[in-house]
């Protein structure tokens, strides 16, 4: 069972952050408050300093039964607590891997990157897939990751642990090859309108069929387009080419 001594053990050492650093985040924090009202994930501000919840959106993580006072009463450990011990060692896998990606970047651009990984949680008996995608938010006067948005959402990717990282407004993304211990740079696909309408009505749920008659083409043609789109994102099933193209803003 993961304990709480051991995800404190993760967290970076934060230092030189001032009441006036805090008193300034006010606009921040109002704006996400707006914008997560709109958005169905979960949000929350990590406080890395304080160690604790800075921020946390008001709708329950209905897939864990907390509600917003539980969640913030209980802490920023609430997901990390439910995570089997095999999910916690690959956790700290990816942190190594992540703190060695920001070691490797300027601190000015350190704010302009976006990380995406997918974990297992327990509820009761049940594993279920979660999608965390982190965003720092402001750094210390070291350069350190002071505070760091996460956006969390259930996900029908079949591949749990993958770790990806993008450059935002740009082709710039890496993936984590852990047999390597190594991060891979890999260009961004573009994708053609056909393929952009293809991933679109099956995000909304729209069956092969159910595509082809909106479209007005033939259903061997969708599947055309469906099998082109896979070998261009280097994907398996439309669950996995729906996550890529919202992590990589494609459509």
């Amino acid at each position: 069972m993961v304990k709480d001594s051991d995800i404190l053990k993760l967290l970076p050492n934060i230092s030189d952050v001032s009441e006036q650093d805090y008193a300034d985040l006010g606009a921040m924090l109002e704006t996400l408050d707006i914008i997560s009202s709109e958005i169905p994930q979960y949000v929350y501000v990590v406080d890395y300093f304080k160690r604790n919840i800075m921020y946390a959106s008001y709708n329950p993580i209905s897939s864990l039964g907390y509600t917003f006072d539980e969640f913030k009463r209980i802490g920023y450990t609430l997901h990390l607590s439910h995570m089997t011990d095999e999910e916690f060692q690959l956790l700290v896998k990816i942190r190594v891997a992540i703190s060695s990606f920001f070691r490797q970047r300027p601190q000015v651009d350190r704010l302009k990157y976006s990380i995406s990984t997918n974990f297992k949680i327990k509820e009761g008996i049940k594993d279920i897939l979660m999608n965390y995608k982190r965003t720092p938010l402001k750094l210390d006067k070291n350069g350190n990751i002071w505070l760091e948005l996460y956006i969390v959402s259930t996900t029908s990717c079949v591949e749990h642990g993958s770790l990806g990282i993008r450059k935002r407004n740009s082709s710039e993304s890496w993936v984590y090859e852990f047999g390597f211990n190594e991060w891979i740079q890999r260009d961004v696909p573009e994708l053609n309108d056909r393929e952009k309408e293809i991933v679109y009505l099956s995000a909304q749920g729209y069956t092969m069929l159910d595509i082809s008659n909106k479209l007005h083409i033939s259903l061997d043609t969708v599947k055309f387009h469906k099998k082109k789109l896979f070998e261009h994102l280097s994907v398996k099933n439309m669950a996995e080419a729906i996550t890529f193209t919202n992590n990589h803003k494609l459509i």
